[in-house]
């Protein structure tokens, strides 16, 4: 009874939050296009990361708050081409907020401690539970589709 509870509990204590990823599970792209990729955007720097937006969004509005600024607001749709939506290079030496509207406001906080070890916060949203997102922190610039 008691491993019913627990895994009825873990079932709808994952199904109300978004999922993080640490690591760099997925395969990258070779290192040279990572490094020109930063350098293109002067995201090189160990004080810098890019937060990058992905799967599932359809004329979002996107505000990135980087130590208390907007740093970015743009209304955002995902190249069925690329699986890209937009991209941006923070501080990562302060807090980060992303928020998201689409039918209602989503915040979802970045935590410098977190930012300070991976170059890359992949942001995609559920493509079931439209309100939920997996952040994935990696060092490692992926392809998207």
């Amino acid at each position: 009874m008691k491993n019913i509870l627990f895994y009825l509990l873990l079932v709808l204590t994952s199904c109300t939050s978004d999922k993080t990823i640490f690591g760099d599970s997925n395969i990258g792209l070779p290192e040279h296009a990572k490094e020109m990729l930063l350098e293109k955007l002067n995201g090189e720097s160990s004080d810098k990361s890019v937060v990058v937006f992905t799967a599932r969004f359809d004329n979002d509005t996107i505000k990135i708050i980087n130590n208390k600024e907007v740093v970015f607001e743009e209304r955002v749709e995902t190249d069925p081409m690329t699986g890209l939506s937009a991209l941006w290079v923070i501080s990562n030496e302060s807090p980060v907020e992303i928020q998201i509207l689409r039918e209602k406001l989503k915040k979802i906080p970045l935590k410098p401690e977190h930012l300070k070890k991976y170059k890359f916060v992949y942001i995609s949203r559920n493509p079931f539970k439209k309100n939920r997102y997996t952040l994935e922190y990696s060092n490692n610039w992926k392809g998207f589709l």
